[in-house]
């Protein structure tokens, strides 16, 4: 299935740019519809060829926006493709490039007024600060991830219970959301 719908997805991208490869993406000016099938193509290729396949995908797409000066447009494809981006580095275990990753998601998403997105890549960063070692920094980042996955539970995916249990395995049986106020 997934090799067919790749197929088609590149017939479809080659229906415009009859000459299209996936190597150049970050030379091509590409329109919104072909930039999130590029997205999709990159799941297709995720589970056909694996993640790393699928990262150098959403980075050349990354470049893409760079390159073609698309960053400051409101652009839900890009503040979702920060977050494949991110949770890439996060399975891959690049915990340096997924903080990185999660901090440019998180000034996206702030300043686009996206708090859903905004609290994935605080999830994404806290787990990062925890897994480089500096958890009492990760602790106060997944404690503000929490308070948002309590108050948006059921919505956007998002389950407190699941991320509640993740929480107390990493840092503890008691639950306590209060941080230092500045």
């Amino acid at each position: 299935m997934c090799r067919l719908a790749k197929e088609y997805a590149i017939k479809f991208l080659q229906i415009n740019r009859p000459n299209f490869e996936l190597d150049n993406i970050s030379d091509y000016l590409l329109s919104d519809d072909e930039t999130i099938l590029i997205s999709l193509l990159a799941i297709i290729y995720r589970d056909l060829e694996g993640l790393p396949k699928a990262l150098e995908i959403w980075l050349k797409l990354k470049q893409n926006y760079e390159k073609n000066y698309k960053l400051k447009t409101p652009n839900m494809a890009h503040r979702d493709l920060l977050t494949n981006i991110a949770l890439a580095y996060k399975h891959l275990e690049r915990w340096e490039d997924c903080l990185q990753a999660a901090e440019e998601g998180m000034d996206m998403s702030l300043n686009n007024h996206d708090m859903r997105t905004y609290s994935r890549h605080l999830h994404l960063k806290g787990w990062s600060l925890l897994k480089l070692g500096r958890k009492d920094e990760g602790q106060v980042m997944y404690k503000k991830f929490l308070m948002f996955a309590y108050v948006l539970d059921g919505y956007a995916a998002m389950k407190f219970e699941t991320d509640k249990k993740e929480y107390l395995a990493e840092f503890g049986d008691k639950l306590d959301l209060s941080l230092a106020w500045d």
